[in-house]
């Protein structure tokens, strides 16, 4: 008995050393082979901080527009334009008027945050924006903050904060990261019905 089952196990001892061999042998090339340079560890880290500097920078840089509608209403001519042309402050400020026109004239829910809970408006924006963001005090222009929302766009999430004055007029102000024009001066800009400061 003891013989019979010292034997089997020979065997299977055989029978991995052979199977070991055999895999050796296939393989021999692709041991000797170099790594692609795509799988390299260190072209894998150098790959790594790189795109986290990247997006490092874009989260420096936020852009800020300020938007007010001068009909009140929502211009059809919105509805019908392309999308914004690529990331700087020309897009930022199509995304501004847009978001201007879907959200200000609704009276019912314009934004999703109250300014009564600013400290959670301010932290759901920041937190979406990858930086501190806080709504600007315009009361010394004459707008109380009402609330805030964030407003999707070709460039990502944006923060919209609206305002609004004793006679109602409304103002919103709506900031993203950029990655370029980040320190572009403001001049006025006009888009539809919409006009405002980018």
């Amino acid at each position: 008995m003891r013989h019979d089952s010292n034997s089997r196990r020979n065997l299977s001892i055989l029978a991995w050393r052979r199977q070991n061999h055999d895999l050796r042998a296939a393989l021999a090339q692709v041991e000797d082979e170099l790594a692609p340079a795509r799988l390299n560890i260190r072209n894998l880290a150098v790959r790594r901080r790189s795109l986290a500097r990247r997006t490092a920078r874009r989260s420096r840089g936020c852009g800020a527009v300020a938007c007010v509608g001068r009909s009140g209403g929502l211009d059809p001519a919105w509805l019908e334009q392309p999308p914004p042309p690529g990331r700087g402050i020309d897009a930022l400020a199509q995304e501004a008027a847009a978001g201007y026109a879907v959200c200000a004239p609704n009276l019912e829910r314009p934004i999703e945050i109250p300014a009564s809970d600013l400290a959670a408006l301010d932290q759901w924006v920041s937190r979406r924006m990858g930086r501190p963001v806080r709504a600007p005090d315009l009361s010394g222009s004459g707008f109380r903050l009402v609330g805030g929302r964030l407003v999707a766009t070709p460039n990502g999430p944006a923060g919209m904060f609206l305002y609004q004055a004793t006679d109602g007029a409304r103002v919103a102000m709506l900031v993203r990261p950029m990655e370029i024009d980040k320190t572009a001066s403001m001049r006025r800009r006009v888009e539809g019905a919409t006009e405002g400061y980018a």
